[in-house]
């Protein structure tokens, strides 16, 4: 990319990082190859659960957050970011479910953007949560069988 932009004699700062956006079913395929392209990774929570549970747009996605599917796909993504030493950020509502955001940091996730009404919650959530006590809880949400049991393990986590 900046090899065209000099080229195109295209002024740009090369030390911008350049990211991707993952949302996309798509892409899980070709992660590896994108990371070796991109800075980091930011997921799209909102449209990836439309792709990857194949949902329309005029459904609410929030009754969504807690399918095994989604989070084991997020544990893909993360795996691959770390394996190229990759930050990541996860973008979308799902972040500002304080329930989610659980299961999020409970993957590993460290990197969350919420829109500005949920950052007190989401605030206070991380403040309370011993991150090294949450391995047994990254276990129950992969191993998950269903929304409702993965929704119940968050919802009892202590």
């Amino acid at each position: 990319m900046q090899a065209e932009l000099r080229q195109q004699a295209i002024a740009f700062d090369p030390q911008i990082p350049i990211g991707a956006m993952v949302e996309t079913t798509q892409i899980l395929g070709e992660l590896p190859a994108l990371a070796r392209q991109v800075d980091f990774f930011s997921i799209g929570t909102n449209d990836l659960t439309f792709y990857l549970l194949k949902i329309t747009r005029q459904r609410d996605t929030t009754k969504y957050y807690y399918h095994p599917l989604l989070f084991q796909t997020l544990a893909q993504i993360l795996a691959t970011a770390e394996e190229f030493n990759l930050p990541v950020t996860v973008c979308g509502e799902m972040a500002a479910d304080p329930l989610a955001a659980l299961g999020l940091l409970a993957l590993g996730f460290r990197s969350l953007s919420v829109n500005p009404p949920a950052l007190f919650s989401i605030t206070q959530l991380i403040r309370k949560v011993n991150l090294k006590k949450l391995t047994p809880l990254r276990t129950a949400i992969l191993q998950a069988q269903n929304e409702t049991f993965l929704q119940q393990t968050l919802e009892n986590w202590r």
